[in-house]
């Protein structure tokens, strides 16, 4: 049986429906996605902000520091 012009375009504007419905949530999650992103370089630039107020880094020690004495001294007076 034939369909009808009417039903062709019935069954057409379900397709472009269901078409808009899957492309708005592929928005939405994308424009979930996008805040996401936008916040965590928010988070960044003020990181970077509050390092460069703080001056620049410390040298980092090119040997090690120098040792310091485990063992009690050999003293046998013990304060009383």
């Amino acid at each position: 049986m034939a369909r009808t012009t009417l039903e062709k375009i019935t069954d057409r504007e379900q397709q472009l429906t269901d078409a808009a419905a899957q492309i708005h949530t592929q928005i939405e999650q994308l424009t979930a996605r996008l805040a996401e992103l936008d916040a965590e370089r928010a988070e960044l630039a003020v990181a970077r902000k509050v390092i460069l107020n703080l001056g620049p880094d410390e040298p980092v020690p090119t040997h090690p520091p120098p040792a310091y004495r485990t063992t009690p001294p050999t003293s046998t007076s013990w304060p009383s």
